[in-house]
């Protein structure tokens, strides 16, 4: 999978996988190629931080596209607080 198509222009998908009983294949088929990149496993929600550049990173990766890498770290933020 190179990508879903959106407007005529490729996204990037990145899957984000949280503890032990994750079925890695599943977020292998959901996220774009490379899956060493796209791919992001955590053993639970405390080792977000663990992570979190890594996401804002790759969120915002390549050309032409517009990002806020202050926003995924406040995605992030978010997620970690409503557990």
């Amino acid at each position: 999978m190179r990508g879903v198509q959106s407007g005529g222009s490729a996204t990037k998908v990145i899957t984000l996988g949280i503890g032990s009983n994750i079925i890695e294949w599943l977020l292998e088929a959901m996220a774009s190629e490379p899956h060493d990149k796209n791919v992001v496993l955590v053993q639970g929600y405390s080792s977000l931080p663990l992570v979190e550049e890594q996401l804002a990173n790759e969120s915002c990766r390549g050309k032409n596209r517009a990002c806020d890498q202050h926003l995924v770290r406040m995605a992030v933020f978010q997620l970690k607080t409503v557990v």
